[in-house]
């Protein structure tokens, strides 16, 4: 059986939005050509209550969510830049969307799984599999 691992950031049960309707059309598919699905997305999109739908609906096998920072870490790290105490530089590029920890998140998933295809929905992440 094929295995495809699907990174979308999205929720494709919210079918108000095209892109979310494309994605889960893509799930469908693989679904009726017996493609195994793993599934990764952002926490602030998606969570273990929608994996379990979706599961639910054999459209995927698994779901994972990418780690980044605590809310709470981000709220301190906010709080120190606006007081000009931390000095950090953001190298985000126009075409990037990773952000901390999100890679080794990521590299986790697949260094535990065996895939036969990646699939990345949007180009702002295809550093996801760099070097992978």
């Amino acid at each position: 059986m094929t295995k495809v691992l699907y990174f979308y950031t999205e929720n494709p049960l919210f079918l108000t939005q095209g892109n979310n309707a494309r994605a889960m059309g893509l799930l469908k598919y693989f679904k009726s050509k017996d493609i195994a699905v793993d599934f990764v997305g952002d926490p602030l999109y998606i969570n273990n209550k929608h994996f379990e739908e979706l599961k639910n609906e054999k459209l995927i096998t698994n779901g994972f969510l990418l780690k980044g920072l605590s809310r709470q870490k981000l709220k301190i790290q906010k709080i120190f830049k606006k007081l000009g105490l931390l000095k950090i530089v953001e190298t985000t590029k126009v075409l990037d969307r990773l952000r901390a920890n999100h890679k080794k998140s990521f590299d986790e998933i697949l260094k535990n799984n065996e895939y036969d295809y990646i699939l990345i929905s949007y180009v702002f992440w295809t550093r996801l599999i760099e070097n992978s």
